[in-house]
């Protein structure tokens, strides 16, 4: 990866994620629990959204994967109001080169502890 190229975006967990925070970022702060989610197999078309987005008033945090998985890179984009979340879906959804869908946490919450570790399983 050329790091010089992500010097807006900061190391997240152990270099797994690249991440900015938003103008909406305050420590502690809920932001809305609708996550924007896209997937795409060129890091930096991915890489630029989300940079694009992290300028938002109304974004809080943006993160991207550093590795690809399977060749895609996953993004994330967190908002403080559920009405962007849905106007960027809309706007990112018939992209070409992206997938776009909205992560609920408060729907997704209560599986967490059950996401299948398809790594570990390949591994034995």
């Amino acid at each position: 990866m050329d790091t010089t190229r992500d010097s807006d975006f900061y190391p997240l967990m152990d270099n797994r994620f690249q991440a900015r925070k938003g103008p909406a970022y305050q420590q502690g702060a809920a932001y809305c629990p609708n996550k924007l989610c896209l997937v795409a197999t060129d890091q930096a078309l991915l890489r630029d959204v989300l940079l694009e987005l992290s300028r938002d008033p109304d974004c809080f945090f943006v993160k991207y994967d550093s590795e690809p998985r399977d060749g895609m890179y996953r993004g994330r984009c967190m908002f403080m109001s559920a009405e962007n979340v849905g106007r960027t879906w809309a706007h990112y959804k018939g992209h070409p080169r992206l997938n776009c869908s909205v992560q609920d946490d408060r729907f997704t919450g209560h599986w967490r502890e059950q996401v299948r570790n398809w790594a570990a399983e390949a591994a034995s």
